[in-house]
């Protein structure tokens, strides 16, 4: 052999050795690194499941401001008296007067019924 390949070999050899007699060092990095990358899985796990909850506290609170805006309008207009008689036909079903309230029976026969009758 020759000279140049003895002084690589050497400090290969001596890298080696070092290593045999160092497993613990090495197995303490591999396991540090083991944990270390787990750990940054569980991150981005929980990273992501964060974002999925911010998103949908965002549209409950965009749903929510909405409703509100919704609610003080109507709480506006109460002051309004076409608003209340719309209301008052709309959900209680009452006619102002000079109008006729025309309610329908809901089966056919009971509208044969009523033709028949007029």
């Amino acid at each position: 052999m020759n000279n140049k390949s003895k002084r690589l070999k050497r400090p290969l050899d001596a890298l080696l050795n070092q290593i045999v007699h160092s497993w613990w060092v090495v197995m303490f990095l591999a396991l540090v690194y083991a944990l270390g990358l787990r750990s940054f899985q569980k991150k981005d796990s929980l990273m992501l499941c964060l974002k999925n909850q911010v998103s949908f506290l965002t549209d409950q609170k965009d749903n929510a401001l909405r409703k509100k805006i919704d609610l003080e309008q109507q709480i506006a207009s109460q002051k309004d008296p076409a608003f209340v008689e719309m209301i008052l036909m709309k959900k209680l079903g009452v006619v102002p007067e000079g109008h006729v309230k025309i309610c329908f029976k809901k089966s056919p026969q009971d509208i044969l019924t009523f033709y028949e009758e007029l």
